[in-house]
């Protein structure tokens, strides 16, 4: 489902869109404009974590859906 978010009830966890329509989350990114942001600098290896997947621009639904993938593959690690 596609919307313009219009409020977001944290304690509901829920996000109301301007169709009317609501949505339930358990997590929520908030991301504003639409033009992704790109590093000034490069650091090193930025070329080889770009190849293997582990720096992207977060632009699209398919692009979160890609990190959410990622991210479930990937195995925790504490300090």
């Amino acid at each position: 489902m596609v919307g313009t978010a219009r409020r977001v009830d944290v304690a509901a966890r829920e996000v109301h869109l301007d169709s009317g329509a609501t949505l339930g989350f358990d997590a929520l990114i908030v991301a504003t404009g639409s033009t992704p942001r790109h590093l000034n600098v490069d650091p090193r290896g930025v070329h080889a974590a770009a190849r293997a997947g582990r720096l992207t621009t977060l632009h699209s639904m398919h692009d979160a859906l890609r990190v959410r993938d990622r991210l479930a593959r990937t195995p925790t690690r504490h300090a």
